[in-house]
């Protein structure tokens, strides 16, 4: 397993779907933090999914904490989440400079080009379903790059720290999307052909993790703006927060170190069925890890 573990500072890739849950706001403000500490440095968030407001409620969030620059894209053959999630109606009123998805550019050409223009090795950090790796992986040399996207990876890509799947056996979400045919067969294609090192952070994990519970505690004014998205989550909700499944991920990532965070790591290879089950097949030599908490 090569994470770098050097001091210099890590370009990174952010990978989301950007809908349904709260844990994907908490994970890119994780994100953020990690930036302001110096652990690396966001160079792009790719949305893998399809929802009318997404690219603005992303770039109000990421405005609102000094990091509108920050290139999006987003797929546009990606699942469609239709409707507005709660926790993502502050964002409509918050500052952006964008306004449709349209702006935004293709999740595709925009990982082609800043893999290929990047001097560094980059670290993605998957917490979504896999529309956009899968592309990438298939994707053919183009007027941005002579490599195909398989040679891309390969040259440019240091690792991927990703949500997914359950271990050693399960069934979740961001691999199946409740059972949902098209959603399996890409996260087939991706787990069979991506080239480098992935390390998994299965649900399990982070299942009693709970982000955004209690919050007149922590911020009862709202002048937080990850406090106002949190708590247009639990509205009409008993104050339940949600499993921190993307922000463990990320933070993982930030860290760079799975000893550091508390965890064991067991090698191999992840298989999904047709079913959208995955499974796990131990070896010295595969590409594949899950994390396991340290007891």
């Amino acid at each position: 397993l090569q994470e770098k573990k050097q001091s210099k500072i890590r370009d990174v890739i952010i990978d989301t779907d950007w809908a349904g849950d709260v844990d994907d706001a908490v994970a890119i403000k994780t994100a953020l933090w990690a930036e302001e500490q110096g652990l690396f440095k966001i160079k792009a968030i790719l949305i893998n999914s399809m929802e009318g407001n997404h690219c603005q409620t992303l770039n109000a969030f990421l405005t609102g904490y000094g990091r509108g620059d920050v290139p999006i894209g987003i797929n546009n053959n990606g699942d469609n989440y239709l409707g507005l999630a709660d926790w993502k109606k502050p964002l409509l009123t918050s500052a952006s400079s964008i306004t449709k998805n349209t702006e935004c550019e293709d999740a595709l050409r925009l990982y082609r080009k800043v893999l290929a223009n990047n001097i560094n090795k980059i670290d993605i950090i998957s917490i979504g379903n896999f529309h956009n790796l899968s592309h990438l992986v298939d994707s053919e040399a183009d007027y941005i790059s002579d490599k195909t996207g398989l040679e891309l990876v390969e040259d440019k890509v240091n690792i991927v720290y990703c949500m997914g799947g359950r271990y050693p056996s399960g069934s979740e979400y961001n691999f199946n999307r409740g059972g949902v045919a098209k959603t399996i067969e890409i996260t087939k294609n991706f787990l069979s052909k991506w080239n480098t090192d992935v390390i998994f952070v299965g649900a399990e994990v982070a299942d009693t993790i709970i982000v955004g519970r209690k919050l007149d505690n922590i911020d009862p004014k709202r002048k937080e703006l990850l406090t106002q998205v949190l708590y247009a989550y639990n509205e009409n909700k008993p104050n339940i927060g949600r499993p921190a499944y993307d922000p463990c991920t990320v933070y993982l990532a930030a860290i760079g170190d799975v000893e550091k965070c508390g965890y064991d790591i067991v090698r191999g290879t992840v298989t999904i069925d047709d079913s959208g089950n995955n499974s796990f097949i131990t070896s010295n030599t595969g590409k594949h890890y899950y994390v396991v908490k340290k007891k």
